[in-house]
């Protein structure tokens, strides 16, 4: 089994967190950047590990509920994104078979621009329906599985203390 293996260096525990957060609660773009590039290069792995290096003693407790919290609110993030654009995809999917069963009822009596109008509109919103589900949501689907192979990395934090 391959194990991948994302090397951070810090010199105090207040390095892995947002300068303007002062709960410490969100880790700072540089070090989430750092981690979502990391796992990129990776390749699919069966384990993935996080080793957290600190010239100064820290509480490795907080670095790494701290790591995997945010990587869990980011898959949460993502994983609520795509409820909401499921459900966006099958409004307009109603929308546009209650528009094209209008367009058929009414195209067998009359012929007008009008009727072609709503055909038009009834097949762009099935169009805008598929599209959501098979294109725009293929990127969002990556991202949560980068997220989540992040949140469920092996952390380990190791102080060095020739350094200190």
């Amino acid at each position: 089994m391959s194990v991948h293996m994302i090397k951070l260096h810090i010199h105090e525990e207040s390095d892995l967190f947002s300068p303007m957060d002062p709960d410490k609660k969100m880790l700072s773009d540089e070090v989430a950047d750092y981690f979502e590039r990391s796992i990129l290069t990776m390749g699919k792995s069966k384990k993935n590990m996080i080793q957290v290096y600190s010239d100064t003693p820290v509480n490795e407790e907080i670095v790494n509920g701290k790591i995997r919290d945010y990587f869990h609110q980011k898959e949460e993030d993502i994983k609520h994104n795509l409820k909401t654009r499921y459900l966006k995809s099958a409004g307009l999917a109603i929308f546009g078979v209650i528009v094209l069963a209008i367009w058929f009822f009414l195209s067998a009596n009359t012929d007008s621009v009008n009727l072609e109008v709503l055909s038009i509109i009834g097949w762009v919103a099935i169009w805008e329906a598929t599209s959501i589900i098979i294109i725009q949501n293929q990127e969002l689907r990556y991202e949560k599985k980068l997220y989540k192979r992040l949140f469920e990395a092996e952390i380990n934090t190791i102080v060095n203390r020739e350094m200190s």
